[in-house]
């Protein structure tokens, strides 16, 4: 689509073909193998199963296209050959902002370099659901498949019919007026534009082409079509294209960004759905620290091995006690201290004098005994026990 610039386009227009940049490919913007999604379409005879006998019901938005992120056509195209999604928009390359203004009410040109012709049915088309439309128009953001399915439908619901522009000619294809007249492409006429070789420039009924005028691919294909009235004013929305072929089976789309007014006067910003959150938005909490562990250890003065007597003298005393251990790279030293040597020297002597205090107070009340026993023996007569009785003390 070169009028209103599809993205493609403007990738085109920017870099040319061939070309060392990857921002264009002549056959990012279609999807090959498509047929009617309908009952009985696959049985239908000649050209009648291919997308153009019942508009809009092939399925191509899945459609993947290559390139390494296995990019897929979706509305706006996709690069089979290059990593080019054109479904989001590229800062600097294109679909950042609108490239063109149309006021509501407006009758529009819409123009389309043909370089394969296959005939069919070309459609232009709007959705008026901002949120929908921000699925392509959001940078940093590709659409989900679901996203695409949404705003396809919206875009067929605001298709912009043939015979809104008045004493326009809305002809259908010939087989229309024969075998086809109850297909979907045929049925409502003036709701489609229809390709019938108008200025024989072909040589096929069905080819596309209406002009005589060259471009960069073939020859250009015009169109007029009015935007609706009572369209709403946007900054940024999407004029759709799509193209369901006759000669052959594939599905061509694209996608141009567009501003439309009302009455004249420049459209208002229209606030965007807020975003979903991505991983990278979301702040991941961190862990709680665990708290530190005091190690707690039995005092040693509370050891339940200890007698009561000494615990009553001591007192009361907490069953635990905070007590630092100590590290295991920290060397303690079996040598005793100065001070250490000086209590145990001074323990031992005084132990020595003790003992020698009892040995020799012993001795002596051993003789004492003695002697008292003796007397009292001489004393009395030799049965008698009492003296080996009686007390020491009691004797004297």
């Amino acid at each position: 689509m070169t009028e209103p610039p599809s993205r493609q386009y403007e990738a085109y227009k920017a870099n040319g073909w061939p070309n060392e940049v990857a921002e264009y490919d002549p056959h990012g913007v279609a999807a090959g193998g498509m047929y009617s999604e309908c009952d009985g379409c696959r049985s239908r005879d000649w050209f009648g199963p291919n997308p153009w006998s019942e508009p809009g019901t092939a399925s191509h938005l899945d459609f993947v296209m290559g390139g390494t992120g296995g990019n897929i056509l979706g509305v706006c195209g996709a690069s089979p050959s290059r990593d080019n999604d054109y479904n989001t928009p590229l800062d600097g390359h294109w679909g950042m902002n609108a490239k063109t203004t149309y006021k509501a009410g407006d009758t529009i040109d819409v123009s389309w370099c043909v370089s394969a012709d296959h005939g069919g049915i070309p459609q232009f088309r709007l959705c008026d659901d901002e949120g929908l439309v921000s699925a392509v128009t959001t940078p940093d953001k590709p659409p989900s498949l679901a996203d695409l399915e949404a705003l396809e439908q919206c875009f067929q619901r605001g298709l912009l019919r043939c015979d809104d522009v008045p004493g326009q000619d809305c002809s259908q294809v010939e087989v229309c007026g024969e075998y086809a007249a109850d297909w979907g492409a045929c049925a409502d006429k003036g709701k489609y534009l229809h390709c019938r070789d108008e200025k024989a420039t072909e040589g096929k009924y069905w080819a596309c082409v209406n002009t005589q005028e060259t471009c960069d691919h073939g020859f250009m294909a015009r169109y007029k079509l009015k935007i609706p009235e009572s369209f709403p004013a946007s900054r940024h929305t999407i004029l759709s294209y799509r193209w369901d072929t006759y000669e052959n089976n594939e599905v061509f789309v694209g996608c141009a960004d567009v501003e439309i007014t009302s009455d004249g006067d420049a459209a208002p910003v229209t606030p965007k759905p807020t975003p979903r959150p991505t991983k990278g938005d979301v702040a991941t909490p961190k862990p709680t620290p665990r708290p530190t562990t005091i190690l707690l250890v039995p005092s040693a003065r509370s050891t339940p091995n200890r007698s009561s007597s000494r615990a009553r003298r001591r007192g009361p005393r907490t069953s635990t006690s905070r007590r630092r251990i100590p590290s295991p790279s920290r060397t303690t030293s079996c040598t005793p201290s100065t001070s250490t040597r000086a209590r145990t020297a001074r323990y031992y002597n005084a132990s020595r004098t003790s003992a020698r205090r009892y040995l020799s107070s012993s001795a002596s009340g051993a003789r004492r005994r003695t002697a008292a026993t003796a007397a009292c023996v001489s004393a009395r007569p030799r049965s008698s026990s009492t003296c080996s009785r009686t007390p020491t003390a009691r004797a004297a």
